[in-house]
């Protein structure tokens, strides 16, 4: 469905660049080490990439289980 939006411009294209320029994959990849630690999970991406840590957070469950076990 998000391969049918059009093209951000004006406000919308200035937000979402304030936002993705904020992402620091150093923090993301150190976040991940620490949930694979604390969780015990073995089959998961920890480089930091942007879209793989947002795929694996984006439905809710590694945070769920997360939560569950601190």
């Amino acid at each position: 469905m998000a391969e049918n939006r059009a093209t951000k411009s004006g406000l919308a294209a200035e937000a979402h660049s304030k936002i993705q320029s904020k992402y620091d994959p150093a923090l993301a990849s150190q976040i991940l080490l620490w949930m694979k630690d604390v969780m015990g999970l073995e089959d998961i991406d920890t480089s930091g990439e942007r879209e793989p840590f947002y795929q694996l957070l984006k439905d809710g469950q590694v945070l769920c289980r997360f939560v569950k076990v601190c």
